[in-house]
């Protein structure tokens, strides 16, 4: 009785967050159509389109955490616990807290092994290629590919928080010095564009995809694996663009608007990749992961 409660809520504070972003966006584009015909309407409309799909397929996803089965009950309510925090859904947050079993553990530090070092090292080499790289090449609208993420979700997936948290504020700060930083004279800017969205990465080590047979929430664990750090990136991407980017905004619109759909078209092509790569990635070098548990 308490779950099919929990999952009708559920089902009707979807329903009302969804309509009511797909209604505010519908309003707000339909003025915009009155009032401007140049291509950034264009690319207004196509962001709006990507949030609202993004936002339905999450808010869909969250479903699943009523499911009666005992594996996403226990072992995966933490990760379905952090992606309602994120997408703001009280109702999944509240059901998912009665489901983990809380227990306290004190944070140990693991002592630093020759193969954890050189791990380290790898990763943090392969971030500097593929961030040297890129730096040259610019897809249009604004977009890039963000591969130098590709090494730290492997590093998040195989290693602990220290090490992974180390690494990554190792690559933000060489990330100061590559070809394609664009903030070199705006230390703030930076912050919010570059080095945090690479912090973000190492909370994956909280969101690792979990052990299972069942082919649902194997999906389902590797989509909130690469979808919440997503999430926090394109959120420094926005504040970035508010924060230090008003004299590039568009004419007639809020600054607001124009970092929220400048950077949906960027980060989108992120998120597909990362959806698409992180998992065969991580899955096909399992044995790298295997090794490294073997030292511990």
């Amino acid at each position: 009785m308490q779950r099919k409660l929990f999952f009708w809520a559920s089902v009707a504070y979807s329903i009302l967050f969804v309509s009511a972003f797909i209604a505010l966006t519908t309003i707000y584009i339909k003025e915009r159509l009155a009032n401007d015909s140049s291509g950034n309407l264009v690319i207004l409309i196509f962001a709006m389109v990507v949030l609202n799909i993004i936002i339905i397929a999450v808010q869909i996803l969250l479903g699943f955490s009523f499911f009666e089965d005992t594996d996403i009950e226990t072992t995966d309510a933490k990760q379905f616990l952090i992606l309602s925090f994120i997408t703001l859904n009280f109702v999944s947050i509240i059901w998912n807290s009665l489901n983990i079993n809380w227990r306290w553990k004190k944070i140990r530090i693991q002592k630093f092994k020759v193969i954890d070092i050189t791990f380290m090292g790898m990763i943090v080499a392969m971030f500097i290629i593929l961030d040297y790289l890129m730096g040259f090449v610019q897809l249009p609208a604004y977009t890039s590919l963000s591969l130098k993420f590709l090494p730290l979700f492997f590093m998040a997936y195989s290693s602990d928080f220290f090490k992974t948290s180390l690494v990554c504020m190792i690559c933000g700060v060489i990330s100061w010095f590559m070809p394609g930083n664009l903030d070199a004279g705006m230390p703030g800017a930076f912050m919010f564009d570059y080095f945090l969205p690479i912090m973000a990465i190492s909370g994956c080590c909280f969101l690792r995809p979990v052990k299972t047979t069942s082919k649902i929430l194997d999906f389902t664990s590797w989509f909130i694996f690469v979808t919440v750090p997503t999430i926090l990136i394109y959120l420094f991407r926005v504040i970035a663009g508010v924060l230090f980017y008003g004299a590039y905004v568009w004419e007639n619109y809020s600054i607001w608007i124009y970092s929220l759909a400048l950077n949906a078209i960027n980060t989108t092509v992120d998120y597909v990749l990362f959806l698409i790569t992180v998992p065969s990635m991580c899955k096909t070098l399992k044995y790298i992961v295997n090794r490294l548990n073997q030292n511990h």
